[in-house]
């Protein structure tokens, strides 16, 4: 008898991010559902304790240039960035 080949399936949830998951502050806050809705992992949590003037107001800027706040996607929104940043 043959070896037997297993099929695996890896599904990773992220919370939406509208800019690549780059490493900085989405280019429209205010329009991602995916952080007031039940839409993505943590979404309670995300709607819950972000801060979306500050947010508009920080557009595109990267997290580790913010001072005294973390978007409460921080922990996925470097995700594919080609550089690293320390929150």
């Amino acid at each position: 008898m043959g070896e037997q080949l297993v099929t695996s399936h890896l599904t990773v949830r992220m919370a939406w991010h509208d800019n690549n998951w780059n490493g900085r502050i989405c280019s429209r806050p205010e329009e991602n559902i995916y952080c007031v809705g039940t839409h993505s992992l943590l979404s309670d949590r995300l709607a819950r304790t972000r801060n979306l003037e500050l947010e508009r107001n920080h557009k595109e800027v990267r997290l580790d240039q913010l001072k005294g706040y973390l978007p409460p996607c921080f922990w996925s929104s470097n995700a594919f960035s080609d550089k690293p940043i320390k929150v």
